[in-house]
């Protein structure tokens, strides 16, 4: 490169006429660099760098630097730049130049190279060299073999062709197929000195190292590769070939192993050859066994192998005699090859065969083997059709054949044999079985083979249906006043081609329905028009397949609906879908109902329709909870004088269309009122007064607007004025009825203003029972007032004069919140039709009193519980509320509060109970005790008349006849209880007293406990001992003495001249 470029640069100087600069100087540091030692085959590491120096030349001007030895190489990056083996610098902007050089060495040769490397320009034409010297080393392969490890390595020489024992090269003798010769070889790096390095094998592929290559290269492997880089100064790896011949015969290879031995003697390749030779032993004869698979035109020839020598091969002989003098054609000398099975077939049924084999491979052909002698099956029969087909079994059939001992039958339900094993090789010992077992409706198929020790071949398959089962018949459906639809089941097993369906009016079928006898159906249900509304019909149905037609189903009778209209009867039963109970047959979708009163009602217990649905006044019908009546139409619970109806629905009501609900207003009353639909409004009442009470204010507000929603629950009073419609039905509509869990509104403000009293209502179109377990009652006292028009009627705790309890329909009532919070909700299952017959109050020492008068009455109620208390108990009293004003008032008092039921912790001889009575008018009334019963008998119940003082022993005569008038005054009665005899005393009753002595405000009461005349003296002291009242004991059983005098304490004695009872009594 020098030369070339300063030829081409002296050109170029000529050409510009030598116009240079002068002053141009480059330095090259003095010394040499020294690389090395370097292994021969790598390279240094580019790290010997110098740096060139210089000043003077021309902006960016060329400088030159050769390598004058391709073994070196320079770059002006080092490392990370590329070396080349010459290359081009540059002068800065200013002319100087301070360029640092890198040098690389990549040996060839061991031992020591010194050259130069040669700067120049052709601005100074100056030339310069700096002394380079590399030092090279590397190792001397040497390869080694031998035959045994117990012998001498002997040296392989590179380029070897002729194999040789000693030197492990030639392999000797293998049997072929499986017999292997190893040989392992050993790799020296027998380099020694200054100059020795790594002997380094060549990778071919990952970690291999040996290459086996030439003729039979397939027979020869590497059985375990050298280890790579091998050290210096005798250092060793060893590899292994092995020789596995799949051929006989001499087979030859050539080893070649890449290295790094380098020049002059580079043995890199390092080659040689090697060779094996393969040996076969001839084979022993095979053992012919027993043949298999015989049939009637084959069979299967079986044998073994024999010993000695690898079998590559067999030859087959079949004959028809034990000497092989005939043989059948194609089975002479065959070869069958490899296998130990053949298929031998073109025979001849029923016939015998003799068949022996020998082995073969390279070396030669063994012996025969021994004979064997299998006789061919029977001709095959010919399967004939089922017979005697049913639903569960039929007859195969087939063909007699000559020389059969028996046959092998085989039924399944797939064609290939492959489905449901109904009969699999069944021996049979003539021409016919009766298969059983199956299933209606099904495809089988059938095939048989002859067998006379062996079996032939299958015979043809034969196809068997059997018949279908019945089909079960199951309801109809879309029953309508002149049609339903028939439905069926498929049968039991296979599925058939069609149906057929016969409809009748009698259940014998002996007539048909127009058109519906023996009817083609494809599908499992049809549609049975054209009938005649409530009357009866019955269908059955068959299937049908290639078999024919299966027995007659079970028979569905159904009957039709009523048409236009139908009213219940309830001749039969409760059913709403039994047909007799109605005059028209059982109401659907375009059936107009009518519920009558009467004394059986309807109970719908499954889903049931009808169009326009009307109840009358006093009838009853009932959903049964879990099932839906549909209203297609319109919906009318009617009300009259005399009663409402009534519909109580545990399940549903669905109305498509509007929904009525009716009530009975007398005029001239205050009736309690409440919707029984969700989205009444007060239109409702137009031109009727209605009003709600607002516990918050504790008054009532009139509602005067329309468009007013009266929502379920809310209870309201309504009065009906003769002036504009008197006594009047309302209809209740707007939306669908109210049912399920239902929310009465209720406040509690006493304190702030209200009273704690709330007016709500029965939100149903029927009554329901205030002592149902699934009311939520929180903070709400225990008692229910509804008003009759004339009275509260009151309930709480299993008594009252509320019939058992029970809220009609749509009537609102009064409850009393007693603290925040207050909650009220009723639900479904307090619903009922009116009063429960069998429900009692089952109130044990229970007195009702009871008082007519002026057209009109009134109750109170007192008893005793044991975890009642003396005051207002919530779970157990009721207040009084005040009824019309000319109707009597009768109620109890306690304390500050009056009260409609008064419930006591417990009896006591002596107890006073004071009872007030109001009138509206001056008149006779009647006061009549009644569950007198409920106490014991030796129990005394007295009617105090403070006015008249007359004292009536109730338990003698349960009435007393009065004179009352509104001026008197209302605490005009006491009821008094007491002990007669020594049963049942309380405990301040001492045992055997005749006489008991008591006091009630400011009266002395002194009882008889006897019932036989007592006569004597009473005293009344003062606690200072002074006699304020002397008075005879009359013969009553209950003497009173008034005591007017200051209240205190006083000392009461009674002297019968036999007895001196003595109390201490406090006046009031």
């Amino acid at each position: 490169m020098k030369r070339s470029l300063f030829f081409t640069f002296f050109i170029i100087s000529i050409f510009l006429g030598n116009n240079v600069l002068n002053a141009q100087s480059l330095t090259i540091p003095p010394g040499t660099v020294n690389i090395g030692p370097i292994l021969i085959g790598e390279s240094s590491d580019g790290t010997h760098t110098f740096t060139v120096t210089g000043s003077g030349y021309s902006n960016g001007a060329y400088l030159y630097v050769d390598a004058l030895d391709s073994r070196f190489t320079i770059s002006l990056t080092g490392t990370s730049g590329t070396f080349y083996p010459s290359l081009t610098y540059n002068a800065d902007a200013s002319g100087n130049v301070s360029q640092p050089i890198y040098v690389k060495y990549t040996p060839t040769t061991l031992g020591q190279v010194v050259d130069d490397l040669e700067f120049y320009d052709y601005e100074s034409w100056t030339w310069q060299y700096k002394e380079v010297r590399g030092v090279g080393k590397g190792p001397e392969m040497k390869m080694e073999g031998r035959e045994t490890s117990s012998d001498p390595w002997d040296e392989i020489l590179d380029g070897e062709t002729t194999p040789s024992v000693s030197e492990g090269t030639d392999f000797g003798d293998a049997l072929v197929g499986g017999a292997t010769v190893d040989r392992i070889f050993k790799i020296s790096n027998t380099n020694s000195g200054g100059y020795s390095g790594n002997l380094v094998l060549t990778e071919y592929e990952t970690n291999k190292y040996v290459q086996i290559s030439g003729t039979n290269a397939d027979q020869f492997s590497v059985f375990a590769e050298p280890s790579t880089p091998v050290p210096p100064d005798n250092d060793s790896t060893k590899f292994t070939i092995r020789f596995t011949p799949t051929s006989a015969g001499i087979k030859t290879a050539e080893i070649s192993i890449g290295n790094n031995d380098p020049e002059p003697n580079s043995e890199n390749p390092y080659n040689f050859a090697i060779k094996g030779n393969g040996t076969v032993v001839l084979p022993d004869p095979p053992t012919a066994i027993a043949a298999t698979s015989i049939n009637h035109n084959s069979f299967y020839a079986n044998w073994t192998q024999g010993g000695g020598g690898t079998t590559t091969g067999y030859y087959l002989d079949v004959a028809t005699d034990n000497g092989f003098t005939g043989y059948v054609t194609g089975y002479e000398n065959l070869d069958v090859g490899d296998v130990n099975t053949y298929l031998v077939s073109g025979l001849d049924a029923n016939d015998t065969y003799y068949y022996r084999l020998r082995a073969y491979n390279a070396g030669g052909t063994s012996a025969n083997s021994n004979t064997i002698s299998p006789t061919t099956a029977p001709a095959v029969p010919t399967a004939t059709s089922a017979t005697n087909v049913g639903t569960e079994n039929f007859y195969a059939n087939w063909g007699f054949i000559p020389g059969a001992t028996s046959y092998k039958l085989d039924v399944n339900t797939q064609p290939d044999f492959s489905g449901t094993i109904i009969l699999d090789n069944v021996d049979v010992t003539n021409t016919y079985r009766n298969v059983t077992g199956l299933t209606g409706g099904t495809t089988y198929y059938y095939r048989v083979r002859s067998y006379n020790g062996n079996s032939s071949g299958n015979s043809n398959i034969i196809t068997a249906i059997t018949f279908c089962n019945a089909p079960p018949a199951t309801d109809a459906t879309d029953i309508k006043h002149d049609e339903f639809t028939a439905n069926w089941n498929a049968p039991a097993g296979g599925a058939p081609d069609y149906y057929k369906l016969d409809v009748s009016l009698n259940q014998n079928f002996s007539s048909y329905v127009y058109g519906f006898e023996n009817l083609t159906v494809y599908v499992t249900s049809k549609l049975v028009d054209g009938l005649t509304q409530n009357t009866t019909y019955y269908y059955r149905v068959r299937a049908v397949n290639a078999a024919g037609a299966s027995t007659n189903s079970n028979t569905i009778s159904i009957h039709t609906y009523a048409g236009a209209n139908t009213e219940w009867t309830g001749n039969i039963s409760t059913d709403w879908n039994t047909y007799g109970n109605w005059d028209n047959g059982v109401p659907y979708s375009i059936t107009d109902v009518i519920i009558p009163s009467g004394t059986v009602y309807p109970i719908v217990n499954a889903d049931a329709n009808c169009n326009d649905l009307t109840i009358n006044a006093g009838a009853e019908l009932t959903v049964s909870s879990g099932y839906y009546l549909f209203v297609h139409g319109d919906f009318l619970l009617k009300a009259d004088a005399t009663a409402t109806g009534s519909l109580v629905e545990y399940g549903g009501v669905s109305v498509t269309g509007q929904a009525d609900v009716e009530l009975y207003l007398f005029e001239n009353r205050w009736h309690y009122v409440s919707s029984p639909v969700t989205s009444a409004v007060s239109d409702v009442f137009f031109d009727i007064y209605l009003k709600y009470y607002n516990e918050p204010t504790t008054t009532w507000t009139y509602i005067v607007n329309l468009g007013v929603p009266l929502p379920p629950g809310q209870g309201y009073a309504a009065w009906s004025s003769p002036v504009w419609f008197g006594s009047t039905t309302v209809t209740f509509n707007g939306g669908p009825l109210n049912e399920g869990n239902t929310s009465i509104p209720v406040s509690y403000n006493v304190g702030s203003g209200g009273d704690g009293w709330n007016l709500g209502g029965n939100p149903y179109p029927c009554a329901i029972d205030w002592d149902d377990a699934n009311w939520t009652k929180t903070n709400i006292d225990g008692a229910v007032y509804v008003w009759n028009g004339v009275q509260y009627l009151v309930w709480v705790n299993g008594t009252g004069d509320l019939t058992n309890g029970i809220i009609p329909a749509m009537q609102s009532f009064f409850v009393k919140a007693n603290a925040p919070g207050p909650a009220l909700q009723v639900t479904n299952s307090a619903k009922l039709h009116g009063y429960d017959p069998y429900k009692g109050s089952g109130v044990d020492q229970l007195l009702e009193l009871t008082v007519n008068g002026n057209g009109y009455n009134d109750k109170t109620f007192i008893y005793f519980n044991e975890y009642a208390t003396e005051g207002f108990d919530s779970d157990f009293d009721a207040y009084k509320k005040y009824g019309i004003d000319e109707a009597p008032q009768l109620y109890s008092i306690a304390g500050d509060e009056i009260l409609s039921i008064n419930v006591l912790p417990e009896m006591s001889s002596g107890m006073a109970i004071p009872l007030g009575f109001e009138v509206g008018a001056e008149t006779e009334y009647t006061i009549i005790a009644s569950d007198l019963e409920s106490f014991g008998l030796s129990t005394g119940i007295y009617l105090e008349d403070i006015q008249e003082s007359v004292m009536t022993d109730l338990t003698e005569q349960n009435e007393y006849t009065f004179v009352a008038n509104p001026e008197d005054d209302p605490a005009r009665f006491i009821i008094h209880f007491g002990v007669v005899g020594i049963e049942d005393q309380p405990l301040d009753v001492e045992t055997n007293k005749d006489i008991t002595i008591y006091s009630v405000e400011n009266s002395v009461y002194i009882r008889n406990n006897t019932k036989q005349a007592i006569q004597g003296d009473v005293s009344i002291c003062n606690t200072m001992g002074q006699e304020i009242i002397r008075t005879k004991l009359l013969n009553n059983s209950l003497n009173k003495i008034d005591v007017n005098t200051e209240a205190g304490y006083y000392i009461v004695k009674v002297n019968t001249g036999t007895n001196l009872y003595t109390e201490k009594v406090f006046i009031k």
